[in-house]
């Protein structure tokens, strides 16, 4: 200590500043990025489980993913089809051909099919985004659970849209939703009611 402090007032920042500039410091942690195909995927679905199969620390491994020496993956579940699945989705496609002719197919124009699905609808996000003035105060949103929130199903019925010769939208081919509830009068009392009020019934 007496030695550094000797040096500092004598040649200032530089009299006490590393001088080893090449072989010192921390070594680099090398890692085999071949290596990582050899590791089972249902042992490298998170930074900590890929660290230990390949004996480093999680940082040293977050680091050389931050240096792009390998990327994350995320794989989506698919359908496995059979033969028989495979066969009628091409008899389904040969059905929509309007006519016979091998050299120049034509597909029907679908005007007389209609869609229908249900759909789930909830009355509000868990998470929601808000553009807002900086004087202006934060809104509040506030359900019993935010696991169960209010929701309700619906039938939408849509088509195919409609154009004229000029290529005007005559119809914009939305028929309607068509909500799975009815109105009646509440027939018991509860804390969230009288008896007799108007109340939504699924």
């Amino acid at each position: 200590m007496q030695r550094i402090w000797r040096e500092g007032q004598l040649g200032g920042i530089t009299g006490v500043k590393n001088k080893l500039t090449k072989n010192c410091g921390r070594k680099r942690i090398e890692i085999d990025m071949d290596s990582i195909k050899t590791v089972p995927l249902h042992e490298r679905t998170t930074f900590q489980d890929l660290a230990n199969a390949l004996g480093v620390s999680r940082s040293t491994l977050y680091n050389r993913f931050k240096e792009g020496y390998f990327r994350r993956h995320t794989n989506d579940l698919k359908f496995s089809l059979t033969d028989d699945n495979k066969k009628a989705r091409v008899k389904y496609c040969l059905s929509m051909l309007g006519n016979n002719i091998p050299n120049a197919p034509t597909f029907n124009p679908m005007y007389n099919i209609v869609y229908i699905d249900e759909k789930w609808f909830y009355r509000t996000r868990r998470n929601q985004k808000y553009y807002l003035a900086n004087d202006e105060e934060r809104p509040q949103r506030a359900v019993k659970s935010k696991n169960f929130i209010e929701k309700v199903m619906v039938l939408t019925v849509v088509a195919r849209p409609r154009f004229d010769e000029h290529g005007v939208c005559t119809f914009d081919g939305k028929i309607g939703n068509f909500p799975f509830v009815y109105v009646e009068p509440a027939k018991r009392w509860s804390p969230n009611r009288d008896r007799g009020m108007t109340c939504i019934c699924t």
